[in-house]
């Protein structure tokens, strides 16, 4: 029996150790951690741990704008094992990406893929230049990605074995995921509307009251968190909206040539998905192409709810730096870089040439970010403190 456990994780165990190893090595050989957010971030915690939560958040010097885990984290881990904040910050950000390719192997398992062809998904997230440079980093991505992709594997599980349990894990998820990053309260309007639909279209109105409940306990505990951290930004700044206040405030927005200009933001848009997805991305807006006539019932496809949720992010994406709110990084499309590989290695990897030309394509571009992340870094150490 042991035996047997072990063969069915030997080979995750094995994608997870590997991606593991693979950032932080990078992450050390080419010092990736450039950004001023991943130093802000780790030393956040770093004072969280040595003057203590009511210090950080009534010290109040902008701890308001950033949520709150990710310093939590690094706090608790510089407290346990007292070494340099931002090496932990990498290593934590290593640990995530090997779970985002233990599940996406998961994920692929889950649509009837061979075990190799599944390892051979998790593989493909080297293929991806910003994905890379970015779970090398003391950054958020790489947590936000791996509670993104756990909530939706979970939420699957829930669906397809009625389990609690795997509802619990999504929910929790969820709740992590909105104390992590903005981008997630997007995720959490979306998905919890698509579980209102999946419950409205359902026929079996024996379990309609008890399938109401779990969305409301499956939303409930990020709805909880989002109204207590609205109203400590009320508390701080006198406006339920302080954190986008002090962004639109300090982001230099007004000097992108994207702003207010609906043409300029849309070649951006474009020129983003490219850099942080790939070519991959076309397989996500394939499968919104196919709702037409498919056989099977839509509500019952989570590759749908794929398709929905990069669809709606695109369209938040775009309105939020026209208006001002985002500054364009490609970073923050790499929620879709895990789910992209897997409506193409679902959908679409065949034994045909159009599938490796567009394999060649992704490493190409992959390879064309990542050297940007470097070049970045690089201008960033010459310009000095």
């Amino acid at each position: 029996m042991v035996t047997s456990n072990y063969a069915k994780i030997r080979l995750p165990l094995l994608v997870f150790v590997l991606f593991t190893v693979f950032e932080v090595v990078l992450g050390r050989v080419l010092n990736t951690t450039w950004e001023w957010d991943s130093a802000i971030r780790s030393m956040q915690g770093y004072e969280v741990a040595t003057k203590g939560l009511g210090w950080y958040f009534s010290e109040g010097s902008g701890h308001y704008v950033w949520l709150p885990f990710w310093q939590l984290l690094i706090g608790s881990e510089y407290s346990l094992l007292r070494i340099d904040a931002i090496l932990l910050g990498e290593v934590t950000s290593a640990l995530c990406a090997g779970g985002v390719a233990v599940y996406v192997s998961a994920f692929l398992r889950k649509y009837g893929l061979s075990e190799s062809r599944s390892v051979l998904g998790s593989l493909m997230l080297l293929s991806f230049g910003n994905y890379v440079s970015y779970s090398s980093q003391a950054m958020t991505e790489s947590l936000s990605i791996l509670l993104f992709l756990a909530c939706l594997y979970h939420l699957y599980r829930y669906y397809e074995t009625g389990s609690l349990r795997s509802l619990g894990i999504a929910s929790m998820a969820s709740l992590l995921h909105v104390t992590t990053r903005y981008e997630a309260w997007f995720f959490l309007v979306t998905i919890a509307g698509s579980m209102f639909l999946k419950w409205a279209l359902s026929e079996n109105s024996r379990f309609k009251f008890v399938g109401l409940i779990h969305i409301i306990l499956f939303c409930l505990p990020s709805i909880v968190f989002i109204g207590l951290w609205l109203e400590y930004n009320l508390a701080m700044t006198k406006s339920i909206f302080g954190f986008r206040d002090w962004i639109l405030a300090n982001n230099g927005h007004e000097d992108q040539i994207f702003y207010r200009n609906v043409g300029f933001t849309l070649i951006m848009v474009l020129g983003d998905l490219f850099l942080s997805l790939g070519a991959f991305w076309m397989s996500m807006a394939e499968q919104l192409r196919r709702l037409a006539g498919r056989s099977q019932r839509i509500q019952d496809d989570m590759r749908i709810l794929f398709g929905l949720l990069f669809l709606g992010y695109v369209f938040y994406f775009a309105y939020s730096m026209f208006t001002g709110f985002n500054n364009g990084w490609p970073r923050h499309l790499l929620y879709f870089v895990p789910i992209s590989i897997i409506t193409f290695m679902s959908d679409r990897f065949e034994r045909k040439p159009t599938s490796y030309i567009m394999l060649a394509f992704n490493i190409v571009l992959g390879l064309v970010a990542f050297a940007s992340n470097l070049q970045a870094h690089n201008l960033f150490v010459q310009s000095g403190p």
